[in-house]
């Protein structure tokens, strides 16, 4: 079936790439024994070309193909989905260049050709494994992103007078209610800047009026 009209599924989804029918055979044979779905290509424009239709969480190229090697295929991915994880197959034996190789595309991993079938299978799981962590990581940071969003927009529209201060007492960060409060404008606002409290020990009473206030009022 065409790769570009798969459905979407909750399987990963992995790309081989090699020239040789027979090969990409193999790999999709190996692979029969993980939960992944695999789409194949048999040369690296038609990869790129998968990828521009649907995404791709792994991708296994080999590194000699006609039009363009696995390396520059693999550095093309990296700048256009850096989040596919990029793996690349090899006869070469030459480590320095297979180290250079390895830097330019920021390759997950590379496999000596021909490739031992379990070893085969066990890169591709670790790999599909690597981008669940690299996915939950970008979910992570767009939570915390939005969060702090939010913690911004409620901050600046509060209608209480709300500062940030460093563990020095240095005002660093005012909303708009608290330039009202102390000042005609922002800078006039930090020079009437309240006394901070600096901690439980100093100032002990002023501390439990301020709780109190706190407790009767619902503010202080």
């Amino acid at each position: 079936r065409d790769p570009g009209s798969m459905v979407m599924t909750g399987q990963a989804r992995v790309l081989l790439v090699d020239d040789e029918p027979l090969i990409l055979s193999s790999y999709r044979r190996a692979l029969r024994a993980i939960d992944a779905e695999v789409v194949l290509a048999e040369d690296p424009l038609h990869a790129l070309e998968i990828m521009e239709a649907q995404p791709v969480d792994v991708i296994v190229a080999d590194y000699r193909m006609p039009l363009m090697n696995g390396d520059e295929l693999l550095e093309r991915v990296r700048d256009r989905w850096p989040h596919t994880v990029r793996l690349l197959v090899t006869a070469y034996t030459d480590v320095n260049m297979m180290e250079e190789v390895v830097r330019r595309g920021e390759v997950y991993r590379f496999l000596t050709k021909p490739c031992d079938t379990l070893k085969f299978r066990e890169a591709v799981s670790d790999a599909i494994a690597q981008h669940q962590r690299l996915d939950e990581r970008e979910q992570e940071h767009r939570k915390r992103e939005l969060d702090l969003h939010s913690y911004r927009h409620l901050f600046e529209s509060a209608l209480d007078a709300m500062m940030f201060a460093d563990l020095d007492g240095n005002i660093v960060r005012v909303n708009a209610a608290y330039v009202r409060s102390h000042g005609e404008d922002k800078r006039d606002a930090l020079r009437n800047r309240p006394t901070l409290v600096s901690g439980l020990a100093q100032d002990r009473a002023m501390w439990e009026e301020m709780q109190q206030r706190l407790y009767e009022d619902g503010h202080w």
